[in-house]
């Protein structure tokens, strides 16, 4: 199995190296770009607007301080930029995403000296 890794071109952190992720117990989902709605009356309405997204739960374990300070600053970089552009997730299996970071937040300073476990969701670009 591969190690799991970020990658964007021109990133100063690229490629970023995890050595524990994306365990088994990681997980993808379709959502169905919709709107739905019910009527007074009780009838269901909906509206397509585009194909269903697709998401990956990605578990990181044991990141060290280090890796994980990398981690911050490859998704600060100007090249991403947060969830802003997209870049290039390499899963245990060697198979390559393209997509972005879809969360609202990470903690600045989590639990010092020890290792950390990041789960953060991705956006697959289909």
């Amino acid at each position: 199995m591969a190690l799991p890794t970020f990658t964007k071109t021109d990133n100063s952190y690229t490629p970023l190296t995890f050595t524990r992720g994306r365990t088994l117990d990681s997980g993808g989902e379709y959502v169905p770009n919709q709107s739905i709605t019910k009527t007074g009356g009780g009838k269901v309405q909906v509206c397509d607007m585009g194909g269903a997204e697709r998401y990956l739960t990605v578990n990181f374990q044991s990141l060290t301080t280090t890796i994980y300070t990398q981690l911050v600053n490859f998704l600060k970089h100007d090249t991403v930029r947060w969830s802003g552009k997209t870049f290039t997730f390499t899963d245990e299996n060697a198979v390559a995403y393209t997509g972005r970071w879809w969360g609202d937040k990470l903690p600045e300073n989590p639990t010092k000296n020890q290792d950390i476990d990041v789960t953060m969701l991705f956006r697959i670009e289909i």
